[in-house]
């Protein structure tokens, strides 16, 4: 967070709650890219993934 206060232009005037959002998302994308994609996160593959947990039914997609 400190991080994005002192780098992100704007960012410390966003109300708390888009602060918290912005922060959660750079969070679990990081999280998401390397455990998920092995650190090669790219459209394609993401939505290879996405169709997998459809067909294991544990996404719904709709």
């Amino acid at each position: 967070m400190q991080w994005l206060l002192a780098k992100a232009p704007g960012f410390q005037a966003l109300p708390e709650a888009d602060r918290a959002a912005i922060f959660n998302f750079t969070f679990l994308w990081s999280l998401f890219e390397s455990q998920v994609m092995g650190n090669f996160a790219r459209a394609d593959l993401i939505c290879t993934k996405a169709d997998e947990w459809y067909k294991a039914g544990t996404l719904d997609a709709d």
